[in-house]
C-alpha cells in the first residue's frame, strides 16, 4: 500500500491528519516510547502497545515516533518501515497488504533482508494472509539476521490504528505478530503498535508486561490538559491570552479530537478576526456539557456533543426535502468504498442539475469535520462516521434539533448505493464505449483512448464497488438488489467487464461476481439459477483475462464470446446482441475420436482445411471450420509424423517412419509415393 507508510505522498490526501505532536507535548509518554525503541537489553519487550479512546491522540503520537526515528537530528535512525492503518482507503484497511507492505520497506533498507527474500521466493504467499508471517517476514528475516551483531540496535516498525483494519484482520494480525515474537523468530525487531481499546486486541495484550503497554486514559489529568493548552495557544495564537480558552481546555475532557476539531471549527477562513473567533468559540461553550472525565463512554459523550452543534448549525434553516438531500449526500461521503470527490457523492444519489453544489456547499459548512485534498472529501477523524452511524450514538445527540429521527444505519445505505451503483451502471455502460477504431489494435496502440472521458468517475466507482456495497447492504434490501443482478447479467455484464478493462481493472470481475454469488446464496439458497448465471459471467471473466484477447478489448467480443460455450442460457443471451460476432461449430460435437497419437498437423493456406498424420499411419484431411473429417488417405505402413500443403493449397505431402514421401491431390485423394532408403 503506497498510502500506508507514515510519511507517505499522499498528492495532498489526509496530510492534515498525519503531523507531529506539538513542540512540547506528550513529552513523558514520548520519552517512554524512545527509551523501549532504543534498548536492545534482551529483556525488553519486542512489542509495545500503545491504546486509548477515539481522539486521544494515538495516531499523532505514532506520526512523533516514526518520523522521530527516521529524519530526527542526532537520533538513530533506526525505523525500517511503518504501516498507518485506515478505514478511508481501501489499501490502509485491508489485513492482507500489512506484510507486505513491511517487507517491501525492509527490503529496502536492509540489502541482507532483500537477498534473503529474493532467495525464499515465496511471493506467492502474498495474496494468503495466513502465510505471509511465516513466508515473507520470518523465514527471510531469520536468514537475514542469522549473524547479526548483538549489540547493534534493533530496528523499528511502527503500525498505527490496527483497530481500523477491516473485520478481524487487526486482532488476526496481531495474534501472529505475537506467535512469531514468542517463538523467537523476529529477533532484532521492535513493533509499536497502537489501536483504541478493541475487546478482542485488549484481550491479545493481556500478557504483555506494564512496560510494554501505554494507555492514553491513565494519563493524568492535568498532564494531558496542559498539553492541550499547548496545542490550542499554538493553533489559536490570537486567543491565547483569552480566558475562554482555559474553558475549552476543560471542555476538551482530555481529548485532543475535540481541541483539533474546535480549532477547525473556530478557523473556517485564515483571515477571521478575533472577535469573530471569540464568538465561534462562545457558541461552542454555550453548546457543550462536560463530564470531566477520561473514561472511554463518558468522552464519547463529549465528542458527540461537538458533532451536534457542528451538524446542527449545518443543516439549521433547511427544509426537510433539502435537509434529506444533504443528509444522504453526507451518507454517500462516508460510506463509500473509497474517498470520492463532491460530484462523484452527488451523482450517486442523483444526477439532477445542481446536486454538485449542494454537495459543495454541504462540505463548506462541516469544515470542522470533513476536508478536501486532491479533489476528494476526507474526515479529520474516524469518530465521525463512528457518530452518524451508530444509531444510539446520533439519535441521542441529535435529539430536539433538526435530524431528530433521521438516523440511517450504514447496512441500509449500502443498499441505496448499490442501487445507485446499478443505475448508474445501467445508464452508462454501452458497447463499445470508449469508440475503438479497430479490433486490430491493441489497446495501448489507440491514440487518445479518452478512458477517463468516456467512463466518468461515478461510472468507474460503480463499476468497482457495486459488488461491495450490495454484500454490505442491508438484510430487508436484499431482496431488491437480487433482482437488479437478474436484469443486469444478460443485458450489462458484458459492457461492465469491457469497461473494467479498459480501466485495466478487469482481473477484479470474477473476484467480485464470486462474492455477489456467496451473498446471494447466504440470503436465499434456492436463487440456484441466479447463482448458476453468476458463476459462468465470472467464469467467462476470468477466461476473457487470461486469453490473449485481454489486451484488445473489442476481442472480448469477436474473440472471446464467440467461442465461448452455446450450451447455457447466459451465453445464448449474450450472443443474441452481437448478431455479427463470428460463429463457430461446436467442434466436440463433429470430432472424431481417433485411437492412436497425432504426429503432424497443419492448416492449408487458406484455413479452409487442416490435415493430420497418425500413428495409425493414416493422413487425414478436416474442415477446419466445423471440425468435421472430410476423408482419410491411406497408403503409409509407418507413423506419419510430418504433414504440409503445397502453396496454392491443391496437393498434401506426408512423410513416414516407412521411409516414403507421398504427394496427393487433394481433390481426388489419389496418392503417388516417392521412396528413399533412409528415415524421413
Amino acid at each position: 500500500s503506497r498510502r500506508a507508510p507514515y510519511n507517505a505522498d499522499l498528492e495532498g490526501e489526509a496530510t492534515l491528519s498525519r503531523v507531529p505532536c506539538t513542540p512540547g507535548t506528550r513529552t513523558d509518554i514520548l520519552k517512554r516510547i524512545y527509551d523501549w525503541a532504543l534498548d536492545s537489553s534482551p529483556e525488553s519487550p519486542h512489542i509495545f502497545w500503545m491504546t486509548g479512546q477515539a481522539g486521544s491522540g494515538k495516531t499523532t503520537i505514532g506520526y512523533t515516533v516514526a518520523h522521530y526515528f527516521d529524519e530526527g537530528e542526532e537520533v538513530p535512525n533506526v525505523l525500517q518501515a511503518s504501516f498507518c492503518c485506515s478505514r478511508q482507503f481501501e489499501d490502509t484497511r485491508r489485513q492482507r497488504l500489512i506484510i507486505p507492505t513491511l517487507v517491501y520497506q525492509l527490503a529496502r533498507h536492509s540489502k541482507t533482508f532483500a537477498q534473503a527474500l529474493l532467495a525464499a521466493d515465496k511471493f506467492d504467499s502474498v495474496d494468503i494472509p495466513s502465510k505471509q508471517m511465516q513466508d515473507l517476514l520470518v523465514g527471510p528475516w531469520e536468514q537475514s539476521s542469522a549473524n547479526r551483531p548483538q549489540d547493534l540496535l534493533p530496528y523499528l516498525v511502527v503500525i498505527d490504528a490496527l483497530d481500523e483494519i477491516e473485520g478481524r484482520g487487526g486482532s488476526d494480525f496481531l495474534r501472529s505478530l505475537i506467535t512469531a515474537v514468542q517463538s523467537g523468530h523476529l529477533q532484532g525487531l521492535k513493533f509499536f503498535v497502537t489501536s483504541r481499546p478493541d475487546p478482542e486486541l485488549a484481550s491479545l495484550c493481556q500478557s504483555f508486561s506494564s512496560d510494554a503497554v501505554c494507555c492514553l486514559y491513565d494519563v493524568a489529568a492535568d498532564e494531558v490538559d496542559a498539553d492541550i493548552a499547548k496545542y490550542l495557544h499554538a493553533a489559536l495564537p490570537a486567543l491565547r491570552d483569552e480566558p475562554e480558552i482555559t474553558k475549552l481546555v476543560h471542555h476538551a475532557g482530555g481529548l485532543f479530537i475535540y481541541a483539533s476539531t474546535a480549532v477547525r471549527y473556530m478557523s473556517p477562513h485564515p483571515d477571521l478576526t478575533k472577535d469573530e473567533q471569540c464568538s465561534l468559540m462562545g457558541k461552542l461553550l454555550g453548546s457543550s456539557s462536560n463530564p470531566k472525565s477520561a473514561e472511554p463512554s463518558k468522552a464519547m459523550i463529549l465528542i458527540d456533543t461537538l458533532y451536534r452543534q457542528i451538524l446542527s448549525e449545518a443543516f439549521s434553516g433547511l427544509d426537510d426535502e433539502l435537509i434529506s438531500v444533504r443528509l444522504k449526500i453526507l451518507h454517500n461521503l462516508l460510506c463509500t468504498q473509497e474517498r470520492v470527490s463532491t460530484s462523484v457523492a452527488a451523482e450517486l444519489f442523483s444526477e439532477s442539475a445542481g446536486m454538485v453544489n449542494r454537495a459543495d456547499s454541504l462540505v463548506r459548512g462541516l469544515h470542522a469535520v470533513l476536508h478536501i485534498e486532491n479533489g476528494r472529501v476526507l474526515w479529520y477523524h474516524a469518530s465521525f462516521p463512528d457518530f452518524i452511524f451508530t444509531q444510539e450514538r446520533f439519535q441521542s445527540a441529535m435529539s430536539g434539533t433538526c435530524l431528530s429521527n433521521r438516523f440511517c444505519s450504514s447496512a441500509s445505505h449500502h443498499a441505496l448505493l448499490a442501487r445507485s451503483c446499478f443505475r448508474i451502471m445501467m445508464s452508462g455502460l454501452r458497447f463499445n464505449i470508449c469508440d475503438l477504431p479497430s479490433s486490430y489494435l491493441f489497446d495501448s496502440e489507440v491514440p487518445n483512448l479518452h478512458v477517463e472521458e468516456k467512463i466518468h468517475d461515478a461510472l468507474k466507482y460503480s463499476c468497482q464497488y457495486w459488488g461491495q456495497h450490495l454484500v454490505q447492504a442491508a438484510l430487508n434490501e436484499q431482496k431488491h438488489l437480487h433482482a437488479l443482478v437478474v436484469d443486469f447479467l444478460p443485458s450489462h455484464v458484458l459492457f461492465w467487464i469491457e469497461a473494467m478493462n479498459l480501466l485495466k481493472l478487469s482481473v477484479q470481475c470474477a473476484h467480485i461476481l464470486q462474492q455477489v454469488r456467496k451473498c446471494i446464496l447466504k440470503h436465499n439458497s434456492d436463487h440456484l439459477i441466479l447463482a448458476r448465471n453468476i458463476t459462468e459471467a465470472g467464469n467467462f471473466a476470468t477466461y476473457f483475462v487470461a486469453s490473449p484477447a485481454v489486451s484488445s478489448t473489442p476481442h472480448l467480443y469477436i474473440s472471446a464470446l464467440a467461442m465461448w460455450s452455446q450450451t447455457s442460457a447466459m451465453s445464448e443471451a449474450w450472443k443474441k446482441q452481437f448478431s455479427h460476432i463470428p460463429t463457430l461449430g461446436n467442434v466436440r460435437d463433429n470430432a472424431t475420436e481417433l485411437t492412436s497419437s497425432v504426429g503432424g498437423l497443419i492448416f492449408s493456406p487458406d484455413g479452409s482445411h487442416i490435415v493430420s498424420g497418425s500413428d495409425d499411419k493414416s493422413v487425414r484431411v478436416w474442415d477446419a471450420l466445423t471440425g468435421a473429417e472430410l476423408r482419410q488417405l491411406h497408403g503409409h505402413t509407418g507413423f506419419v509424423p510430418s504433414v504440409a500443403f503445397s502453396p496454392d493449397g491443391t496437393h498434401i505431402v506426408s512423410g513416414s517412419w516407412d521411409k516414403s514421401v507421398r504427394v496427393c491431390n487433394i481433390d481426388p485423394g489419389l496418392f503417388w509415393t516417392l521412396t528413399t532408403n533412409g528415415w524421413i
